[in-house]
């Protein structure tokens, strides 16, 4: 028989599902999620969802994607909107480790530039199969992407998937005739040559990570 799982932990699932869902829709930035957190005072006892000690946090920042010529191009599309998460010091630790190697490095950071992940009834084919003409912010993204050698999502583990943020993300920018599109034997990729990785931090209440 399978145990109950305890309410303390289902209410901390519940109320974190709750804020990052409206901060999604809202778009709303880092800096208004974080106003507006309220996170138990001994956190990592009672959420897998860590935080990185004051005195332990990192500061990074890209040094942008540039035209030198024969330079590697890493995009890192992050959907984290607590700058404090262990998540982000994963980031900012592998941001500042390809920079030291030479690459370029570029950071959409989903929630501080208001994305929306949202599929409409307006928008559902256009994301889905290209239809009809492709909102701007969506060709901004795409331009990121084209221009990346390597693509790195990152992202804190949510039920064993992307989060809303970032699943959206893939849904609307990775679309059909951009991402792939019909070929006579069948669906044919068009981003030939370019590496897809994942940053996800994970854990589970009382047994470690």
């Amino acid at each position: 028989m399978k145990a109950a799982i305890p309410a303390v932990v289902l209410a901390l699932t519940l109320s974190a599902l709750t804020v990052q869902a409206a901060d999604s829709i809202s778009g709303a930035s880092r800096r208004t999620a974080k106003s507006a957190a309220v996170m138990p005072k001994n956190i990592d006892a009672v959420t897998s969802a860590s935080v990185v000690p004051q005195a332990l946090r990192q500061s990074v920042k890209p040094n942008r994607f540039s035209l030198r010529p024969g330079v590697k191009r890493v995009l890192f599309v992050v959907g984290d909107p607590r700058s404090e998460s262990v998540e982000w010091d994963l980031v900012n630790t592998a941001m500042k480790h390809f920079m030291d190697k030479g690459y370029d490095v570029e950071l959409r950071d989903l929630y501080a530039i208001g994305f929306n992940p949202l599929l409409t009834r307006e928008n559902f084919y256009q994301a889905k199969d290209g239809f009809g003409k492709t909102p701007a912010d969506i060709t901004e993204e795409m331009m990121y992407i084209r221009s990346a050698n390597f693509i790195v999502f990152c992202y804190p583990n949510w039920h064993d998937t992307p989060n809303t943020i970032v699943k959206g993300y893939m849904e609307r920018v990775f679309q059909k005739k951009f991402a792939y599109r019909d070929a006579q034997n069948g669906l044919e990729g068009l981003l030939k040559g370019k590496g897809i990785f994942t940053i996800m931090n994970a854990g589970w209440v009382g047994m470690g990570r």
